[in-house]
């Protein structure tokens, strides 16, 4: 679909191929929305550019730029909610100092808010309606740093009252997301860089100074984003730390045991060896005599005795 908003009035209406082909590109913002093949190629004639550096589904990921003569062709992403990939809606732009083009696949909110930001009763350059578009999509950045805030805060709250795995891949994907988040910030404020410091005559100081405002607003979003990873590292090695915790308590208990179990052990095995004596089926000399088996049935008492006096006394009983 080719949405045409003249410039001069800001009103906007929808142009066919054919209209498109006499267009005068002057004072316009042409929105191309999920494109056919034909539009795609009308307006790469148009514009006297490769369909390639403008067809959505050929974009490649995240942002980068390229200059092209008198005009500049870069690529921005933007999505609504939570931060995913595969949700990325690509937007192709195209601008000069006469007109800028904007090529989408998907409905994307930024784009109604740019156009009922437009002044109606005078006329807004491209390089306005650039910064008010790209500012819309900024500003839906925070929305999601503000998600991850809270949702960061959450998880270290739970790490710390009840660790679980679960909250422990829950923490590994926000992690992953974030990486990848950070990645498109910085690809996006490099874009702008680029933008500020290329050679284009329509890149006035006025101009300059709205991407200044860009490249700030990006800048506070990718700390607060390596803030919010520093702290999930931090829930990270929490969470280790609680486990190992929980560890030693459990071998600490299952030492207990081990060394109550060795001192039973040592006690029933002292009068456990005289009475094998006793239930032999063959006869010892020795054992004849009722005075010594007493004496031996008192020393193993005392002996008995005097191992558990050794265990209490290390505390193993």
């Amino acid at each position: 679909m080719l949405n045409l908003v003249d410039l001069v009035d800001n009103e906007e209406k929808t142009i066919t191929i054919d209209e498109l082909r006499d267009l005068k590109l002057h004072n316009v913002w042409l929105d191309v929305k999920d494109p056919t093949d034909e539009e795609i190629r009308a307006l790469a004639d148009k514009i006297d550019i490769s369909k390639n550096l403008i067809k959505p589904t050929e974009l490649p990921t995240f942002s980068s730029i390229r200059l092209v003569e008198d005009t500049a062709i870069f690529y921005f992403s933007s999505f609504s909610g939570e931060f995913d990939l595969k949700m990325l809606s690509l937007i192709a732009i195209v601008f000069t100092k006469t007109y800028i083009i904007t090529v989408r696949i998907a409905d994307i909110p930024a784009f109604d808010k740019t156009k009922g930001s437009l002044h109606k009763a005078e006329t807004d350059s491209p390089s306005y309606v650039l910064y008010v578009l790209l500012d819309e999509i900024i500003k839906n950045y925070f929305s999601y740093v503000e998600i991850v805030d809270g949702h960061s805060s959450h998880l270290e709250e739970i790490i710390l009252e009840k660790p679980s795995e679960d909250v422990l891949k829950e923490i590994i994907e926000l992690k992953s997301k974030l990486t990848s988040f950070n990645r498109l910030l910085w690809y996006e404020r490099s874009v702008l860089y680029v933008l500020k410091r290329s050679t284009l005559p329509f890149i006035t100081d006025r101009m300059k100074n709205y991407l200044d405002e860009l490249i700030d607003d990006l800048t506070k979003q990718i700390d607060s984003i390596s803030i919010f990873r520093e702290v999930l590292t931090d829930a990270t090695n929490s969470y280790r730390a609680a486990v190992s915790l929980q560890l030693s308590v459990r071998i600490e208990k299952l030492s207990d045991i081990v060394k109550i179990l060795t001192a039973l052990t040592v006690l029933v095995a002292i009068p456990t060896l005289i009475f094998t004596y006793y239930g032999q089926n063959f006869p010892l000399q020795e054992f004849k005599s009722v005075e010594f088996s007493y004496i031996l049935t008192i020393a193993t008492f005392i002996l008995s005795l005097f191992m558990v006096f050794v265990f209490k006394k290390k505390g193993w009983i």
